[in-house]
């Protein structure tokens, strides 16, 4: 697994974790970016279910 992909997923882990995206840990510019991608990912993910579970008429 890439440094990037690493970052990435630790953003996931972080968002999940309740903490915030001023905790990024890392110094380099690109697995910075790969972090918020991921932190920033879960949000999306949730805003896109409760719409999609506000929508359903089951």
């Amino acid at each position: 697994m890439t440094l990037h992909h690493r970052a990435y997923a630790w953003g996931v882990k972080a968002a999940q974790g309740g903490l915030g995206p001023s905790d990024n840990p890392y110094l380099n510019a690109s697995a910075r970016a790969a972090w918020s991608s991921g932190y920033e990912s879960v949000f999306v993910l949730e805003r896109t279910s409760h719409a999609a579970a506000s929508k359903c008429r089951c």
